[in-house]
């Protein structure tokens, strides 16, 4: 929810496993407590990268997520 509302995150491999394949352009991936701070540090004082992540999760969850696009593949698959 936090991806599709444009907002930078940090999570680990585990939490992201069901929407792979994602990329670190659109989250951040930290599997310790201190990289988890590392890059949630990052993230606080780094307003750019905040927004570039935002932008790139929106992005990744619409182009997958939607229910437009999914309605779309479901209408292909029962139209065959």
């Amino acid at each position: 929810e936090a991806m599709a509302m444009g907002k930078a995150v940090v999570s680990t491999s585990a939490a992201v496993r069901g929407i792979m394949p994602v990329s670190e352009d659109c989250l951040l991936i930290a599997d310790s407590e201190s990289e988890f701070v590392r890059k949630t540090l990052l993230l606080l004082e780094n307003a750019d990268l905040r927004k570039t992540l935002g932008k790139n999760a929106r992005e990744f969850v619409m182009q997958r997520y939607c229910w437009d696009n999914n309605m779309k593949k479901f209408d292909e698959f029962i139209s065959v």
